[in-house]
């Protein structure tokens, strides 16, 4: 979505730490307040409500409660309309870019609509298949929901490794408005390990196999990379 942005290479770094800021001082100051609410730890986790936070909403509010859990939810619902455009959008541009299997129905933006709709549709579906899956299996269901986490570890892994290979080397990086200067390298080599790992990181290696297959096979002849295609343009 970067590409709608105007100055792409400066105002998506702030934009990007002015969250991290923001968010961190509020979630800091709703933590505190969370944690003076607990009250007895116990009988909150042994609720018969089955979520502690309720627990906790009601501890602090009593009928109260009913309004706070009503905003998480409206708020999750945005979240999650937010997430399916965000991947939807991705879709879209991997289509576009012929980086995917039936890239022709992906990349179709309908007159009128102005949205890829065939890629929204198809997100929404698989959205919906994969929440369906907690009614069989809530364990399933926690794993998958764990394998986006080590999905964004990758894509750091991907993006800062290849900076850190660069700087290594003492190759010239790219021009950029936006940089941490001298204590770029040191940041980005500071990465904190994974605990705790489970059987998600087996889906994405199948996920990541699979891919690797069809860009071998078909992807490497077509996909050019929207870098190209904005240069063609210009």
């Amino acid at each position: 979505m970067a590409e709608e942005v105007r100055n792409a290479s400066r105002t998506i770094p702030r934009i990007m730490l002015a969250t991290m800021v923001f968010n961190g001082a509020l979630g800091f100051v709703m933590l505190v307040t969370l944690c003076f609410c607990v009250g007895n730890l116990q009988d909150v986790l042994d609720t018969k409500t089955g979520y502690p936070f309720i627990q906790i909403f009601y501890n602090a509010t009593s009928q109260g409660a009913t309004t706070m859990v009503s905003i998480l939810i409206v708020c999750n619902e945005f979240a999650g309309v937010t997430a399916m455009a965000t991947a939807s959008r991705q879709l879209f541009s991997f289509a576009r870019d012929q980086g995917v299997p039936f890239h022709t129905f992906f990349e179709q933006v309908r007159p009128g609509w102005d949205i890829p709709l065939n890629a929204v549709l198809t997100t929404t579906v698989f959205s919906i298949l994969l929440v369906s899956i907690s009614f069989g299996s809530t364990v399933a269901f926690n794993q998958l929901t764990a394998l986006s986490t080590i999905a964004l570890l990758a894509s750091y892994i991907l993006s800062i490794g290849s900076m850190t290979l660069l700087r290594i080397q003492g190759r010239p990086l790219l021009k950029c408005q936006f940089s941490l200067g001298r204590y770029g390298f040191l940041i980005n080599i500071l990465d904190p390990s994974l605990q705790n790992m489970n059987w998600s990181i087996v889906i994405f290696a199948g996920v990541l196999m699979l891919s690797g297959i069809y860009y071998f096979f078909r992807a490497r002849h077509k996909y050019v990379g929207p870098v190209k295609l904005v240069r063609k343009m210009d």
